[in-house]
């Protein structure tokens, strides 16, 4: 995962404007018009196409860099069997 792919999440899923610059990936998600709504759909998302559950408080997820450096993490230990 990378910045691209959680734009395009935060797009189709949590309902932020096509276009939206996650470059300054050091904000907290709610600079960027990530509210409660958008983050749940957001761990949903995330769910379902990583397999990787994101915390539950949006805050405790931190930045943009942080939820995709969390997932690529998860990614990472997951065990296949």
């Amino acid at each position: 995962m990378n910045l691209h792919d959680l734009t395009d999440i935060l797009v189709r899923a949590a309902g932020l404007p096509a276009g939206t610059d996650l470059t300054d990936d050091t904000r907290p998600l709610a600079d960027a018009g990530v509210d409660s709504l958008a983050y749940l759909q957001l761990q949903a998302e995330i769910a379902d196409e990583y397999g990787v559950e994101l915390p539950d408080d949006s805050q405790q997820a931190g930045t943009f860099t942080d939820i995709v450096a969390f997932v690529n993490a998860g990614l990472t230990n997951r065990v296949t069997v």
